[in-house]
């Protein structure tokens, strides 16, 4: 059932890179929920993939968006298929922990050619489909880190922090179409990497670093995202949306 007009996205296409679980496979259930058909990527989990891929009738691909050929295959195959591209969610992230004077270069890389790289890439080969469809939708999704940094994660805040570039960036070149761009700027959540944290370090960001009290719920998320990919948010462009229950305010 349609529960807005205005967040309609039948016969939408949408690619989500990092779908096979965590806040990536509720976003593509979001969007399949308001009509949109759905191409999945993930680098790993391929079972779970599949699982995600069968329940929502979406196309798969297991690769590694860091790779720019894979990407390139990718999108030859949206084409193929569909002709166009309509809606790019970046989701796919990762971390690698370590102190910035015992960072070997090597994890450095891995995480800015994941979390930055890959977002670049998608971007790259979505945007020429959507000036085609005459409609698009970039959202690039990034964290508080990104403005606070963390301890150990330098790579990952690094990676966080371009994305915020990226995406304004993209804003700009495109804001004369009915294309935009936007971040979201991500807390904790009960999800993906937040769902790793220990009970120690939770107890003391719910009761002292998050005003609401709690980790967000997953589908607090998905309604922002749906959102931006919307036609209601044609006049939202190069935006950093902050759901984070109030984290950054402390």
């Amino acid at each position: 059932m349609k529960e807005s007009s205005r967040l309609d996205l039948e016969g939408k296409i949408a690619l989500v890179t990092g779908a096979s679980r965590g806040l990536g496979s509720h976003i593509a259930r979001g969007l399949r929920r308001h009509g949109a058909k759905l191409v999945l990527v993930s680098v790993q989990n391929a079972a779970m993939l599949d699982k995600v891929a069968e329940e929502l009738g979406a196309d798969r691909f297991l690769g590694d968006v860091s790779d720019w050929r894979f990407v390139e295959k990718l999108f030859e195959c949206i084409e193929n298929k569909h002709r166009t591209l309509n809606i790019l969610v970046n989701c796919a992230g990762i971390f690698r922990n370590s102190p910035v004077d015992k960072m070997a270069p090597e994890l450095w890389n891995q995480v800015i050619a994941t979390n930055l790289n890959g977002a670049f890439h998608c971007s790259r080969l979505a945007l020429p489909l959507m000036k085609k469809g005459g409609f698009g939708r970039i959202v690039n999704l990034s964290s508080v880190v990104g403005v606070t940094g963390t301890y150990g994660g330098c790579n990952y805040a690094a990676s966080k922090a371009g994305l915020v570039g990226l995406t304004k960036s993209v804003a700009r070149e495109v804001g004369d179409g009915d294309i935009t761009a936007n971040v979201l700027c991500l807390g904790y959540f009960d999800e993906g990497m937040g769902a790793l944290i220990d009970s120690r370090h939770r107890e003391y960001l719910e009761t002292k670093r998050i005003p609401k009290r709690r980790f967000g719920r997953p589908e607090e998320l998905v309604e922002a995202t749906l959102f931006l990919c919307s036609p209601a948010s044609s006049y939202i462009n190069g935006a950093v949306i902050v759901v984070d229950g109030g984290y950054l305010t402390t």
